[in-house]
């Protein structure tokens, strides 16, 4: 028992590098396994602030995908919305006299675009899953 430490409900092996959680109602043991990579396996629930990734070139994947830095491409960078329409609401105009000057339902309906496109590059900016910019 000198290479095991039970610190709460967990118990720290240290000759096999593990970390076991102990489930008073079952009476269980849930393996932590511990190497250059924490794989957890059963149901997880992280609580309380969560950081994945300490640098933006930490490799991280998503739902299977495989793993990445953090993107970062040119292209991240915020739309200019020079159109000058109205973004007053989220419906697209439809476009049917092409025979007269359409400019301005045509210019609203990017303007409402490039809304949507800049706070969805807000949004995973905000999040870390891209840089947002080269």
């Amino acid at each position: 028992m000198a290479n095991r430490k039970r610190v709460g409900k967990y118990v720290i092996d240290a000759r096999q590098a593990a970390i076991y959680e102990h489930d008073v109602n079952s009476a269980s043991f849930s393996s932590l396994s511990l190497s250059s990579t924490l794989t957890v396996t059963g149901a997880t629930t992280l609580n309380g602030d969560v950081a994945v990734g300490n640098a933006t070139s930490d490799e991280v994947g998503f739902y299977g995908v495989t793993k990445v830095a953090q993107l970062s491409h040119a292209d991240q960078t915020t739309l200019t919305d020079s159109t000058g329409g109205s973004v007053s609401n989220a419906t697209l105009a439809a476009i049917t006299d092409t025979s007269s000057d359409q400019s301005a339902p045509i210019n609203a309906n990017f303007a409402k675009i490039a809304q949507l496109v800049n706070r969805l590059r807000a949004d995973l900016v905000s999040l870390g899953l891209i840089k947002g910019s080269a």
